[in-house]
């Protein structure tokens, strides 16, 4: 699904669960100073994550971001320290492959195929956690979302060629997302990850 939207300050779109979008902020004119900034907001109101220079140029990109609920989401059209002009924002949603769900103490060796892959646990509030991945054949990022789908970790190499979330205190019970995705967009291959708790 492709939706264009221009001259808005902000837009809304139904979502499911399960669905990856890719918002990308243009400058309506290349040549403009204009910095996009582009927010996303769940059903519930709580901006779930932004952009500012990720596109080309100064253009804003939210790329295949995982949406945490089924419902409406909202979309906010900005500028970087207020910074106004015209632009064109773009949407795009695909289904990917439906969560994995692991526990703690389990090691997973697989292959991405896709844009990203989502790992769903239960934790318990202070539970602490290791997450962690290896891979040989492409750049690999770490994101862990709590049960509403906030971000409370991530990573990309702090640890050497691989990422890590390492002793990361669970603020709350129920279920988590861990969100394994290239840092390269487009670049796939083999990857180790494992889950595990305790100081």
């Amino acid at each position: 699904m492709k939706t264009a939207f221009s001259a808005l300050a902000a837009g809304r779109f139904e979502g499911q669960a399960g669905e990856t979008v890719t918002l990308a902020l243009n400058r309506a004119d290349p040549d403009s100073s204009y910095d996009p900034l582009v927010r996303l907001f769940s059903p519930d109101g709580t901006e779930l994550t932004s952009d500012d220079d990720d596109g080309d140029g100064l253009n804003a990109l939210i790329s295949c971001y995982p949406l945490p609920v089924s419902g409406t989401y909202t979309i906010h059209a900005d500028g970087f320290s207020g910074d106004t002009g015209e632009y064109e924002l773009s949407l795009q949603a695909t289904m990917v492959k439906v969560p994995r769900s692991i526990a703690y103490g389990d090691v997973v060796n697989e292959q991405l195929r896709q844009c990203l892959q989502v790992f769903t646990f239960n934790g318990a509030a202070n539970d602490v956690v290791w997450i962690s991945v290896s891979s040989s054949s492409f750049d690999t990022t770490l994101q862990l979302l709590d049960p509403n789908g906030i971000e409370i970790a991530a990573d990309d190499d702090s640890f050497g060629a691989d990422p890590a979330l390492q002793g990361i205190v669970l603020p709350r019970d129920g279920e988590y997302r861990i969100i394994l995705r290239p840092y390269s967009e487009g670049n796939t291959g083999d990857y180790m990850l494992s889950l595990r708790e305790g100081e």
